[in-house]
C-alpha cells in the first residue's frame, strides 16, 4: 500500500490566495450596493405621489381662509347667511337673474368663480353631505342642465363655492381621482423597471 504523504495532501486540497477574502467582499458589497439602488428607486416611485398629494394639500392649508374678502364676513352678511338654506335660497335667485354681484357676495371670495347662469335654473335639492360641505342640485329647467354647488360654513356664515381643489381636498372627492392616478403612475414605472432589466439581461447575453 503506497503511503499518502503530505506533499501529496498538499498537492490534492486547494488554497486560497491571500485575496481570496477580499474579492468575496467585494462582491459581495457590490450586490448591496446594487440591491440598495433599486429599492432607492422603487421607494421613491411608491412614496411620490404621497408626497405630491401632501404638497398640495400643504398649500392649500398655508392658504387656508386667506382666499376670503374679509368685507364679505361683516354683521349683516353673517346675519343674512347664518343658515345654509338662506344662502341656497339667495343664490337660485343670482343665477336666475345673472346678478354676478349677489353671487360674488355669496361666494365670500377676493377672486370670485364664475357660475353659469339662466332663467330657468331652480333649486331641486340636497344632493350630500361630504365633509364640511353641502352640496345643493340646481336644475336648468330650459336646457336641464345640472348645477352641483357645494356650501359650506366659514367664520360664521354659510359660502357657496366652486368645485376646486379646496373642495376635493376637504370633501374626501380626491381620493378616487388620486388613487386611478397613482395606480396609472406606478404600473407605468413596473413597465419601464420591467423593460430596463430585460433590455440590460439581453445586452449581457449578447455580449
Amino acid at each position: 500500500m503506497r503511503r499518502v504523504g503530505s506533499t501529496d495532501l498538499v498537492g490534492r486540497v486547494s488554497i486560497p490566495g491571500p485575496g481570496f477574502g477580499f474579492q468575496t467582499m467585494g462582491r459581495r458589497v457590490t450586490a448591496l450596493l446594487k440591491a440598495w439602488r433599486w429599492l432607492r428607486w422603487v421607494v421613491v416611485v411608491a412614496v411620490l405621489p404621497f408626497a405630491i398629494l401632501g404638497l398640495v394639500a400643504l398649500a392649500d392649508g398655508l392658504v387656508g381662509n386667506s382666499r376670503f374678502d374679509p368685507s364679505y364676513f361683516a354683521a349683516p352678511y353673517l346675519e343674512r347667511y347664518s343658515t345654509p338654506a338662506a344662502a341656497v335660497k339667495s343664490m337660485e335667485s343670482g343665477l336666475r337673474r345673472g346678478d354676478l354681484a349677489l353671487i360674488a357676495e355669496l361666494q365670500g371670495l377676493k377672486r370670485p368663480a364664475s357660475f353659469r347662469t339662466s332663467s330657468g335654473i331652480t333649486f331641486v335639492e340636497l344632493w350630500e353631505n361630504c365633509g364640511p360641505y353641502r352640496v345643493y342640485l340646481f336644475l336648468d329647467r330650459q336646457t336641464y342642465m345640472r348645477s352641483l354647488i357645494p356650501f359650506e360654513e366659514v367664520q360664521g356664515r354659510w359660502v357657496a363655492g366652486p368645485r376646486d381643489l379646496r373642495f376635493y381636498l376637504r370633501s374626501g372627492h380626491w381620493r378616487t381621482p388620486f388613487l386611478i392616478a397613482a395606480g396609472v403612475w406606478w404600473a407605468l414605472c413596473c413597465a419601464g423597471g420591467g423593460l430596463l432589466l430585460l433590455g440590460r439581461r439581453t445586452a449581457r447575453l449578447g455580449a
